[in-house]
């Protein structure tokens, strides 16, 4: 054979040897574990690899973790605005405005003298009250000497006289009546004589019963005449301090340190409406937060909060929980809802629905540029000790309750636990599971009952040091995220641990 023959039959035969070798890289490389990855459209198919496993008995690979303690730190997002408590300034007496010192958007201190009011008609009105009282305490003079008109049957000396009076004036008929008696008797007088000044006698005795009632009525109702004109000697004067307090009224100050939101009040214009508002005051500075209802207790007042603000970028206020209004409403920021919207991966259908706080920021309060109506984010951050899984492994959650799968050698069981706090690396295991158990972190997606495992444990940093990393929290112009689900499985058989 020439020479040049055998060597292109050499050449050949390293170019057909290179091209297996490729092809063979390329297929264990490339082809391998696209051909195993779960995101292959064939992966659950007939042909699928774990289609491929399962005919042949050989184990699926699983990823494993440990149930353990862990340092959980988890951020709570809610979006929100300021806001400042509205307080309407009144205006009470009737009259004429005459003044207004203020403008809408002008900062006052509480005391401040917002505007005033014509007090000419007023002035008139403490006049005469002052009038009123010379005049009550001269009432009060003459019904200590007895000289009103109105109390004639209230002057005991007078009546006294009257008695004493009425008293002779029986004791003569009296006699009298004796003396016709005995003339009647000798026939010097008629029997008609005698009647008639027994008539007299009686008269004078209904007299004398009548002056010694009044004896009593005046000595009784003398201190009770007096009394009545000191009465109103008093609410003369009490008219006068109303008068003289209501002339306060008619300057308008403000009732709080805060900045006039609105101005309802005009010179010249008349108020004939008592207590209607005349200015209107925000005072106050908060950031009032919206939060999902699934983080409803999972903070209270007093938990550290960051807000961030639109009109402020880059800049983190720091503040406190004050107030967490118990109550859930279906208002997100925007219309509320009327039904529910796409399930988020809790299994069940899921309303926007959203419960309020208000956020002090000390710093936010002593600035005159942060004012009502800014919008932004709040980033309450909470710390938490607990049993823990890697959020991966949980799966069906549902009401607080999740499917978890533990390992038992080369096999496995689904176990239901009570989950409580969720982050995006970590889920809380409440009850269900004890510390050490091994668990299935990654590949129970595609398990069937029957199946067998082979286990690879997830690396990860020792459970004491493990904690949840901060979410990425919104700058100002960015939308609002959407929440991040659960991961969903797919095991045919945890759906009866919910139906016992």
């Amino acid at each position: 054979m020439k020479l040049p023959s055998i060597f292109n039959h050499l050449g050949t035969a390293v170019l057909i040897g290179v091209t297996l070798f490729a092809a063979g890289a390329v297929g264990w490389y490339v082809v391998r574990p696209a051909y195993m990855s779960p995101a292959n459209r064939t992966y659950t198919s007939g042909m699928g690899y774990p289609a491929v496993l399962r005919a042949s008995g050989k184990p699926f690979p699983v990823t494993t973790a440990r149930v353990a303690e862990r340092n959980m730190n988890r951020q709570y997002l809610g979006e929100g605005l300021m806001e400042s408590e509205p307080v309407r300034v009144p205006i009470v007496p009737d009259g004429r405005v005459s003044k207004v010192y203020v403008e809408e958007g002008d900062y006052v201190t509480r005391g401040q003298l917002l505007a005033e009011l014509d007090s000419s008609l007023h002035e008139n009105k403490i006049v005469q009250a002052k009038a009123a009282i010379a005049a009550a305490e001269v009432q009060v003079q003459r019904a200590r000497i007895g000289s009103v008109y109105n109390m004639e049957m209230e002057r005991p000396e007078i009546v006294k006289a009257q008695l004493e009076r009425a008293q002779n004036q029986v004791k003569l008929t009296n006699q009298l009546v004796d003396m016709y008696s005995q003339l009647r008797d000798k026939d010097i007088l008629s029997t008609e004589s005698l009647i008639q000044q027994q008539l007299a006698a009686n008269q004078a005795a209904a007299s004398l019963r009548e002056a010694e009632e009044g004896i009593k009525m005046s000595q009784a109702g003398r201190p009770l005449s007096i009394r009545a004109a000191e009465l109103a000697l008093e609410g003369a004067r009490l008219a006068l301090q109303r008068y003289t307090e209501e002339m306060k009224d008619f300057k308008i100050y403000a009732a709080a340190d805060g900045m006039v939101a609105q101005v309802l009040i005009h010179e010249g214009e008349y108020n004939q409406n008592p207590g209607t508002s005349a200015f209107v005051l925000a005072v106050g500075k908060w950031f009032s937060g919206n939060f999902d209802q699934t983080t409803m207790g999972r903070f209270a007042e007093g938990a550290t909060v960051n807000v961030r603000l639109e009109a402020f970028p880059g800049k983190v206020f720091t503040g406190r929980v004050r107030k967490v209004k118990p109550m859930v409403t279906y208002n997100p920021g925007g219309p509320e809802a009327a039904r529910p919207i796409r399930p988020l991966g809790t299994g069940s259908p899921e309303w926007p629905a959203t419960f309020n706080t208000r956020i002090q920021l000390v710093e936010a309060e002593q600035m005159r540029e942060v004012v009502s109506g800014l919008t932004g984010f709040a980033e309450v951050s909470v710390d938490r000790h607990g049993l823990a899984v890697p959020a991966g492994s949980v799966t069906s959650v549902t009401a607080g309750r999740a499917i978890v799968y533990i390992v038992e050698g080369n096999s496995f069981r689904a176990q239901q636990v009570v989950i409580g706090q969720v982050s995006e690396e970590w889920v809380e295991v409440v009850s269900g599971l004890a510390p050490g158990t091994e668990i299935i972190a990654d590949g129970y997606q595609v398990l069937q009952p029957g199946d067998k495992i082979v286990a690879s444990p997830v690396k990860t940093q020792s459970p004491q040091l493990e904690s949840t990393p901060r979410p990425h929290v919104p700058q100002p112009g960015e939308p609002r995220p959407e929440p991040s689900p659960v991961a969903t499985g797919a095991y045919p058989e945890a759906k009866k641990l919910f139906d016992r």
